[in-house]
C-alpha cells in the first residue's frame, strides 16, 4: 500500500527585498532540536459517491480492497470535511461499494481511506541511506517519528584539531565543514508480515546542522534567518539572512586563527562560480585600505571562511574594522547581510594571553583572546592508596602507597569587553558543548572544560562589562602502581 510523507524537512518563509515578498523553501534544520516527520498510509485513494444501497449516505467503491471490509468495520477517512479521529462505521457493503454512516450532504470528496483493522505492518525509514528507524502506525494509518537522535548519530560529531598551515591557500578561501553539517535524504518502505515493499526513491536532500535553537523559536529549528537566497537585496539589509555567529560584531585579533561560518545552499539560482566572498579592511575613518575577493568552491553545506590579516604594506595601527560579504556578481546583489568585525592589531595584544574557540548554538565557531588577567593553578587528586603487609616495625619505612595521582591544570581568566552585545555573545561560551584552546607552541587546538559554576559577569551603571571564568585543561596522570 502506498505511504506518503506528509510532513517533510522543509519550512516555507517570505523573503522581503524591500518591495515584494518571495516564498523561499529552507531545508536546513538544527540536529539538536526535535525534528519531526509524519507519514500517512493510503490503503485506498479515490472519490466518494452517493450510496445506492442507502440513499443519502456517503459511499466508496473500494474495488479489490472491499474483500477486506465487513459491515461494522471502522474506516479512517481523510476526504475533505469527512474526517474523524475515531473513524466511521461501515453500515452496508454491496459488491465492492461500501457505505459509511455519513450523510451525502458533503457531496463527492476525493481522499484516502485506511482500514483500521490493518495493524500487522511497520515502516522502515532510512536516513541518509545508513540509519534505519522502524515506525509503527496509529490505528488510522498515521505515523510520525522524531529523528533528531538519528541525525546526531549520522553526523558523528568529531572535533579534530585543526593544524594551522599558511601554505594551504584553499583553506583561506572557504572550507565546507562536514563535521558540523551533513546532507541527507529520506526513503522508506512498508514491511508486512512475511513480505516487504522496495524502498522509495529518496526525497529531496536536506541538511542537518550541529545547532540547537531555544524553546519557543518561531522558526521551529529551521535556519530561516541564516539561509542565503537570491530574493533579498541591499535596499532592505535588515531582512537579509545572517552569518552563523552569536556576536553582533565579532572581534578579530590579527595573527590568530579565526573563521566565521555561513550557509551556502545549493539552491542559489546561479552556479556557485557566479558568487563572491569579499574581505575588506577599513581604518577608523571608514576608509577602505585593502580588499580581497574569493570565489566560493562548495555549496550545500555549512562553510567556514578564514579571515587572514592584511598585507604588510598596510600599517597595522591604521586598521580598525574588517568585514565579510557574500554577494552575487551580476548586479552586485547581496545574498547575506554584511558582517562587520572589530580588528585588533597584533602589536596591541599582550604576550600573556589565552586564545579559545567554542561551538555556538548555531553550529559555527566563535573565538576570543583572553589577556592580562590570567591565573594558572592545578588540582591534584589521589587515585587511591594501598597498604602493604609488614611484621617488623624496625624494618618498615612505609606501609601506605599511592596508586597514582591525577593532576588537573586550571586556568582562570577575565576580560573587559567592549559593550553589552559583545558580553552577551561571550556568555554563550559557558553553555557550549565543545570548547578548545590554542596551544601556541604547537599550533594545535586542545579540548578544555569550562568549570561548572565559574562563569561570572557584571554590568554597572557605566555599562562596564567584565567576564570571568575558569577552564580545566586536559588531565595528567602519574601512575605509580
Amino acid at each position: 500500500m502506498p505511504t506518503t510523507l506528509t510532513l517533510d524537512i522543509e519550512k516555507d518563509f517570505e523573503q522581503f527585498n524591500g518591495t515584494i515578498d518571495t516564498t523561499v523553501n529552507c531545508r536546513y534544520v538544527a540536529a539538536y532540536n526535535p525534528v519531526l516527520v509524519r507519514f500517512f498510509r493510503k490503503d485506498w485513494e479515490g472519490t466518494s459517491q452517493e450510496s445506492t444501497a442507502i440513499p443519502g449516505k456517503e459511499a466508496f467503491d473500494l474495488g479489490s480492497l472491499a474483500s477486506d471490509v465487513s459491515v461494522g468495520d471502522i474506516l479512517f477517512i481523510s476526504a475533505g470535511p469527512i474526517t474523524s479521529d475515531d473513524g466511521f462505521e461501515v453500515i452496508d457493503k454491496t459488491g465492492t461499494v461500501v457505505t459509511i454512516d455519513v450523510t451525502w450532504a458533503f457531496g463527492a470528496q476525493a481522499g484516502y481511506i485506511n482500514l483500521t483493522t490493518r495493524r500487522n505492518w511497520y515502516l522502515s525509514l532510512r536516513i541518509g541511506g545508513l540509519v534505519v528507524l522502524k515506525i509503527t502506525p496509529f490505528f488510522n494509518g498515521f505515523m510520525q517519528a522524531e529523528i533528531s537522535g538519528a541525525l546526531q548519530s549520522f553526523l558523528e560529531l568529531k572535533f579534530f584539531p585543526v593544524w594551522l598551515d599558511p601554505s594551504d591557500v584553499s583553506y583561506t578561501v572557504n572550507k565546507p565543514d562536514p563535521l558540523l553539517s551533513k546532507s541527507l535524504d529520506l526513503s522508506w518502505k512498508e514491511n508486512w508480515i512475511g513480505s516487504s515493499e522496495a524502498y522509495t526513491t529518496p526525497s529531496n536532500d536536506f541538511v542537518a546542522v550541529a545547532g540547537a535553537f531555544n524553546i519557543g523559536n518561531p522558526n521551529n529549528g529551521f535556519y530561516i534567518e541564516y539561509y542565503p537566497n537570491d530574493f533579498g537585496s541591499q535596499t532592505a539589509p535588515d531582512f537579509l539572512p545572517k552569518w552563523l555567529t552569536v556576536f553582533e560584531s565579532p572581534v578579530y585579533w590579527s595573527g590568530f586563527f579565526f573563521t566565521k561560518s555561513l550557509i551556502i545552499p545549493n539552491t542559489l539560482t546561479s552556479p556557485i562560480g557566479d558568487y563572491r566572498i569579499r574581505q575588506q579592511f577599513f581604518d577608523v575613518n571608514n576608509v577602505l585600505l585593502q580588499s580581497r575577493t574569493f570565489t566560493p568552491s562548495t555549496a550545500g553545506l555549512l562553510n567556514q571562511i578564514e579571515l587572514t590579516p592584511p598585507d604588510p604594506a598596510i600599517v597595522p595601527d591604521t586598521v580598525n574594522r574588517v568585514s565579510f560579504e557574500f554577494y552575487k556578481l551580476s548586479g552586485f546583489q547581496y545574498v547575506i547581510k554584511r558582517l562587520d568585525m572589530k580588528y585588533v592589531a597584533s602589536n596591541k595584544t599582550s604576550c600573556n594571553n589565552f586564545y579559545v574557540r567554542w561551538l555556538n548554538t548555531l553550529g559555527g565557531w566563535e573565538y576570543w583572546l583572553f589577556e592580562h588577567n590570567i591565573y594558572e593553578g592545578q588540582r591534584v587528586e589521589s587515585l587511591g592508596i594501598y597498604e602493604t603487609y609488614f611484621d617488623q616495625l624496625a624494618d618498615t619505612t612505609s606501609y601506605q602507597n599511592s596508586i597514582g595521582k591525577r593532576t588537573t591544570f586550571v586556568v582562570q581568566v577575565g576580560t573587559d569587553v567592549f559593550d553589552e552585545n559583545t558580553a552577551a555573545g561571550l556568555r554563550t561560551l559557558s553553555s557550549s558543548i565543545k570548547v578548545e584552546f590554542l596551544n601556541q607552541d604547537t599550533d594545535v587546538w586542545i579540548g578544555v572544560q569550562v568549570v561548572a559554576g565559574s562563569f561570572q559577569y557584571r554590568k554597572n551603571k557605566t555599562s562596564y562589562n567584565r567576564v570571568e571564568l575558569s577552564f580545566e585543561l586536559p588531565t595528567e596522570f602519574n601512575q605509580t602502581a
